[in-house]
């Protein structure tokens, strides 16, 4: 947890939980976001576009943006392949992770970037992924 009561994660554990996201996360993470605000979403998002550019990480966020792109678009969830319960590619998963993608997008962008992003930008991201991964 931080000094404001969120949990922390860092990019390397967000991207190692990504595989776990399971359909219900997924259901959860996609909730979160259409509740929240688009007007402040689109006013972060601004922010942290000047933030990549200015901080010269442009090239490495299009990379992990690329990454979590490719991942929503596998189609074995990473319990079938440990369990080998199901390798046939799975739609209804597959159109969740999808669904998930701008939310993810916004978390992995505030994780690269991290202070560069006022408070406010980084709350306004982030929301989404703590109501799903924290809350019963």
């Amino acid at each position: 947890m931080d000094d404001r009561g969120a949990p922390h994660l860092d990019l390397d554990e967000f991207l190692g939980m990504l595989p776990h996201l399971e359909s219900a996360d997924l259901l959860a993470l996609s909730a979160a976001y259409q509740e929240g605000d688009a007007g402040a979403r689109a006013a972060a998002r601004t922010e942290a576009s000047a933030a990549a550019g200015k901080s010269r990480l442009g090239d490495e966020l299009s990379r992990l943006q690329g990454s979590i792109i490719q991942w929503a678009g596998s189609d074995v969830a990473a319990s079938a392949a440990w369990t080998f319960a199901s390798v046939r590619p799975d739609q209804v998963l597959h159109d969740l992770r999808v669904q998930a993608v701008p939310p993810l997008l916004d978390a992995a962008t505030v994780l690269l970037l991290g202070p560069a992003l006022s408070e406010e930008s980084r709350d306004t991201l982030l929301r989404p992924l703590w109501s799903a991964v924290t809350e019963p």
